[in-house]
């Protein structure tokens, strides 16, 4: 009987040990830093780009915002007094607001390129970079990084760049964590999840730990529980970073919702595909969700 108690308290030692490891090294996977490789870019080079910066007192984030473009595909000018805005401007009205969240692994300089579609059908781009990303400094978590989006919403608003009646969040991957967490503090009409989880307490499991240890959940089932507004859900039948099967739970959860599903692509679905994902599925979208305006 010795032997048996001394083996068992060497394995439960052992597992307390191994779900310390992972309870303080967990942020750290959550949010990779260590793991990005996108490039960092000069802000002005990007045509119709405004940045500006976010601060909570111990994260200092950059945020952007990339005007409407004209038909020609050129950035819409901004005229007008200045109603306090960080470059003195202000647009010739409030456009429609779409608000996007990168994935864990990436940055907003990731975008730039990859978003004419949405911004020539007359959105507005507001883009916030997670805390110690890029340029940005501070560390990230749930609470921070969502307080950062409220702020940037707040920001555009309060400068009549953006018309927050007509306002979608989009996520990708961890954003669309983030942009869940949001529809539950700001005014929205729709969300957009590409390759998204249920929570991230869904994945302890997958190392032998309960639920409860994980301290940034982002839990989008739970949100979308009550969320009644259009949901876009895009996912690849062959992620092996975030299973289909996530995608296909909260697409039975939500009220009103559409679930598209890719043959190919893996988690990095649209990558090299985001022209036609914007022109053939987002932007009918949020037209019909009321975001945006038909043609």
């Amino acid at each position: 009987m010795k032997v048996v108690r001394w083996v068992v308290a060497v394995a439960v030692l052992a597992y307390v040990v191994y779900g310390g490891y992972y309870f303080l090294s967990q942020n750290s996977m959550v949010f990779p830093v260590w793991n990005v490789h996108s490039v960092p870019i000069d802000p002005a080079t990007v045509p119709g780009l405004h940045d500006f910066e976010l601060s909570d007192g111990n994260a200092r984030v950059d945020a952007w915002y990339l005007t409407p473009l004209d038909s020609s595909g050129a950035p819409v000018t901004f005229t007008g007094d200045s109603t306090g805005a960080a470059d003195g401007s202000a647009p010739p009205y409030p456009a429609p607001l779409l608000v996007i969240a990168h994935g864990n692994a990436a940055l907003i300089d990731d975008w730039r390129g990859d978003l004419g579609p949405v911004r020539q059908a007359g959105a507005g781009i507001l883009l916030v970079e997670y805390p110690g990303y890029g340029r940005s400094r501070g560390q990230p978590s749930q609470k921070r990084i969502v307080n950062l989006f409220a702020a940037g919403y707040d920001s555009v608003a309060a400068w009549g760049w953006a018309d927050t009646t007509r306002a979608a969040f989009a996520g990708r991957s961890l954003g669309g964590g983030v942009a869940c967490a949001l529809a539950q503090r700001r005014p929205n009409d729709a969300l957009i999840l590409l390759s998204t989880f249920t929570s991230v307490r869904s994945f302890a499991a997958d190392y032998y730990l309960p639920g409860f240890l994980v301290t940034n959940p982002f839990d989008n089932l739970a949100v979308l529980e009550t969320y009644s507004k259009p949901v876009l859900l895009v996912h690849a039948l062959d992620d092996t970073t975030v299973p289909y099967a996530h995608s296909r739970a909260l697409h039975e959860t939500a009220a009103n919702s559409t679930l598209i599903t890719r043959e190919h692509g893996g988690h990095n679905t649209l990558e090299g595909h985001w022209d036609e994902f914007w022109t053939e599925t987002g932007v009918p979208f949020l037209v019909e969700a009321g975001v945006l305006a038909a043609e």
